[in-house]
């Protein structure tokens, strides 16, 4: 999909989970995460917030 500046719009969706406000969730296996998008926090613990 394309933006109205024509810039390119990607987004997977699959893996999302939804999280509220003051939540968090905690991935319980290591699994593949795409290192270029993911806050360093997350990677080393695991925990992913609204933050992140």
């Amino acid at each position: 999909r394309l933006d109205e500046r024509l810039r390119v719009l990607v987004a997977d969706f699959g893996l999302a989970k939804q999280v509220g406000g003051g939540q968090y969730y905690r991935q319980g296996r290591v699994a593949p995460v795409p290192v270029k998008w993911v806050a360093l926090e997350s990677l080393a613990d695991r925990v992913y917030t609204t933050k992140s």
